[in-house]
């Protein structure tokens, strides 16, 4: 995946996987990109101070921890380990 600027996102799908990475203060961060609460895809969600809001029912995600901060929502997202590889960013699915 190529580098993304401050605020924005990119959805992807890995090895069964749907992940949404974000880079936010600086850094980048990886989490399932579907909503705990109902299935909705966070891929257009709005990114807000660290974190993302489902465009269906407006649960709240830390973007850094995965951690639920607003219901509906009330499970966590699954959040992965991101690395810079050769200029890319890579996110470990292991």
């Amino acid at each position: 995946m190529a580098a993304l600027s401050e605020g924005e996102s990119a959805a992807c799908q890995a090895q069964g996987h749907n992940i949404l990475v974000v880079c936010i203060d600086g850094g980048y961060f990886a989490v399932d990109a579907v909503c705990s609460h109902a299935g909705q895809s966070l891929e257009t969600g709005r990114i807000r101070g660290g974190e993302i809001i489902c465009p269906l029912h407006g649960g709240r995600f830390d973007l850094r921890t995965g951690a639920c901060t607003k219901q509906p929502a009330s499970e966590a997202l699954r959040t992965y380990p991101v690395l810079i590889e050769g200029g890319k960013v890579c996110v470990d699915l292991s």
